[in-house]
């Protein structure tokens, strides 16, 4: 799923793995493992939705006209979301939603003996300290920590002995269960310490830090190289409709507008990684070498826009942001976002109260965008 430019969409994000990395990191194993959602069957899905309430047979009727839509080349599909679809990681959530209840009743959600009060998180959402530290004392269950967004998720455990065991339950619960096969290239189990994990766009490890005689690991996290590659494509691609805007008066401002646009997408999604601001150090000096090749005369820097006096618009989201960055450049008085200027955001935990229904909801979902409304 391609960066946007709306800042709360981090916040949807899960962040279960940066949060682990203060926990117990250091001891785990990674088992990724990633469905092959071309074996979803129709009927299985539709029945998982009436049986979660979804009961509207005209709504369902139309899912399931989607689901059997005819693809090129290929025909009218038995099984399977549709690739790419606006609708498949909504249908691949309700699919799981099993697997998320049954991995939680491996850990999460068993029940102690002795009752202890559980604390509320700045978040809103429970806080199991106290639970999870009596069945480490007081059990030999398998300890696991599941982060999943659509098809794709990560299964945290102790060491490789469970992240083995975890692996083959996992696979032969969904296969039973849901009638699913998982991916067995993109499907491993990683050693953190030692190795990269990659996940929705990151690279993810876990390093040693000194901090005078304690040692402790924490997260070290890349852009994934793959995701680099194609950030430099759409730059370029964009730098070349600013080069070639086409007829119209607002046509040049329209192709700035959208490069901006994708900058703060790229900033705003992938600044929750703590090497964020070396990833796109090296980047950004190609896409200033391809701004200048290609722009020439029409693009001037920062310094020489302040010394010659010249004319420029810079908007309130540019300028709030960018506004004291000397990588700051023009072209013909429009302001273009450094896309080298960033550094890590620490990710934060979605509110429960945030959703699209409640007065209260929908002002929190507004609330971290409101430094891009001019005038706010």
């Amino acid at each position: 799923m391609p960066p946007i430019y709306r800042k709360w969409y981090r916040r949807n994000i899960p962040v279960s793995i940066w949060k682990l990395s203060v926990q117990q990191i250091a001891r785990a194993r990674a088992a990724q493992v990633q469905l092959l959602s071309k074996n979803i069957n129709h009927g299985k899905l539709l029945k998982q939705m009436w049986t979660l309430g979804i009961r509207d047979k005209k709504l369902l009727s139309i899912i399931s006209a989607m689901l059997k839509a005819e693809v090129a080349g290929i025909g009218f599909p038995e099984k399977g979301t549709p690739q790419g679809g606006i609708i498949s990681p909504l249908l691949s959530n309700i699919v799981l939603n099993e697997l998320d209840w049954w991995i939680a009743s491996q850990w999460e959600e068993v029940h102690t003996r002795e009752y202890r009060a559980m604390k509320t998180n700045p978040n809103g959402s429970k806080n199991h300290g106290n639970q999870f530290r009596m069945l480490r004392n007081s059990t030999r269950l398998k300890e696991v920590t599941c982060v999943r967004y659509a098809d794709d998720f990560k299964l945290f455990a102790k060491n490789y002995q469970d992240a083995k065991k975890l692996y083959y339950a996992v696979e032969g619960w969904l296969k039973a269960r849901l009638g699913l096969d998982i991916s067995p290239e993109k499907s491993k189990i990683v050693n953190l310490r030692k190795l990269y994990s990659e996940f929705l766009g990151f690279r993810i490890k876990a390093v040693k830090r000194v901090n005078g005689h304690k040692t402790r690991y924490v997260v070290r996290s890349h852009i994934k190289n793959k995701s680099l590659e194609k950030i430099s494509e759409d730059v370029k691609r964009l730098i070349h409709k600013i080069e070639f805007p086409g007829p119209g008066k607002r046509s040049e401002h329209a192709a700035v507008t959208r490069y901006n646009s994708y900058v703060l997408g790229v900033h705003n999604y992938y600044g929750m990684a703590t090497m964020v601001s070396q990833d796109l150090r090296k980047l950004a000096f190609s896409v200033q070498k391809s701004l200048k090749l290609r722009l020439r005369e029409r693009l001037k820097t920062a310094k020489e826009v302040k010394k010659r006096k010249l004319s420029y618009e810079i908007p309130d989201y540019i300028k709030v942001r960018y506004g004291s960055s000397q990588q700051l450049r023009f072209v013909n008085g429009y302001a273009l976002a450094p896309i080298g200027y960033v550094k890590h955001d620490f990710p934060r935990m979605k509110k429960r109260v945030i959703n699209s229904y409640t007065q209260e909801g929908r002002a929190e979902i507004h609330l971290p965008i409101r430094f891009c409304v001019p005038g706010d």
